[in-house]
């Protein structure tokens, strides 16, 4: 008859604890049953391993705006700088602009001009009134007038979406409110017609973007939940979803980039920050029994697990669903609740197996 190891273990405990003289405090000769094993119940856990990413703040670009001069010339006023807190509206910086001197030029030409048309149909009309002239005649003077008023109106849009002001300068203002995140212009500097001078983001709400590798793309989809922390706020957790994962891999690196989307009221999230992403469990994950990974027993391509019922150990087979290093949950042959050994779980496995 093969001997019960662990029973004998724990028998031989309890026997030597009980054996002292009468001049003998008690003392602990042998391990207590708690010190030789342990016992678990099994809880309930969504079955869907954890995955973290790494990943870097960036700003969200359907909320950025770049700043350009509209036309060539020298910087004078630059009163912004990088992290500065912008209104719309602003001035960033005065462009002083002999394209800006030749566009006012323009405009005084065409506020004479509206003025003589003025002065022809008003001329014209009173001709007509005493017979003097036709119906054609202040026609063609109305339409002149029009088209004068109508070239006026252009030049001044043109002018104000510009910023043209009566200096024959060009004022460079924030489109939005948001964080100054670039200045590519100082003062008394010559830029182009065209070159961006600034960058400004909204931030209220910003990306998260990570790489995943090739073989976790199957973990993670568009629309899952995600837990966002960064170094510079530790303990602060940010939870946003997963909007869009990118189509292109890697060649070199094999990996496929997510990005999150993020609310930051607070604005304490700034481009740039690093990043660890979590993967939360989703939804409609099924909840298992689930057990410390070191209570699985795993020989032949079987799982077992020690049950103990009533003081009494026996052997499950069970179908393990997912495992990782902390946890297994188990698919069929366990319920929540069911207790189960934790520690030196292959000791009495081997002890009770066929």
């Amino acid at each position: 008859m093969k001997t019960n190891k662990f029973t004998t273990i724990l028998l031989l405990a309890a026997a030597l604890q009980g054996c002292h003289s009468e001049s003998e405090p008690p003392q602990q000769t042998t391990r207590s049953v708690e010190e030789v094993i342990s016992v678990v119940e099994a809880t309930e856990g969504k079955a869907q391993s954890s995955l973290t990413l790494s990943g870097q703040i960036k700003p969200n670009e359907s909320k950025m705006a770049h700043v350009v001069s509209p036309f060539g010339g020298k910087t004078q006023n630059v009163q912004a700088e990088i992290g500065d807190e912008v209104k719309k509206g602003s001035v960033l910086a005065v462009v002083h602009s002999t394209d800006a001197a030749d566009h006012l030029r323009e405009i005084q030409e065409a506020e004479a001009e509206k003025q003589l048309a003025q002065r022809d149909l008003t001329m014209q009309e009173h001709l007509f009134e005493d017979g003097l002239t036709s119906e054609r005649e202040v026609a063609e003077a109305r339409t002149r007038l029009h088209i004068a008023k109508s070239n006026l109106e252009r030049l001044q849009s043109v002018a104000n979406i510009n910023g043209y002001t009566g200096q024959a300068s060009t004022r460079l203002t924030s489109p939005i409110d948001g964080i100054v995140l670039k200045k590519s212009i100082y003062s008394n500097m010559f830029i182009s017609a065209g070159e961006e001078a600034f960058v400004i983001a909204d931030l209220n709400t910003v990306w998260a973007v990570a790489d995943v590798y090739e073989s976790d793309i199957y973990r993670v989809g568009e629309g899952a939940e995600v837990e966002v922390e960064v170094i510079a706020w530790p303990g602060e957790t940010y939870r946003g979803t997963i909007d869009k994962i990118y189509g292109a891999l890697d060649a070199k690196s094999k990996t496929m980039k997510v990005r999150v989307v993020l609310d930051n009221p607070s604005l304490r999230l700034r481009p740039g920050m690093f990043a660890n992403i979590r993967i939360l469990p989703k939804a409609d994950t099924p909840t298992l029994p689930a057990v410390p990974s070191s209570a699985v027993v795993f020989e032949n391509g079987k799982n077992f697990l020690v049950v103990s019922e009533e003081g009494k150990f026996r052997l499950q087979e069970v179908e393990v669903a997912l495992s990782s290093d902390a946890m297994a949950y188990i698919q069929s042959g366990l319920n929540i609740g069911q207790r189960v050994v934790n520690r030196n779980a292959l000791l009495i496995y081997n002890e009770l197996k066929p």
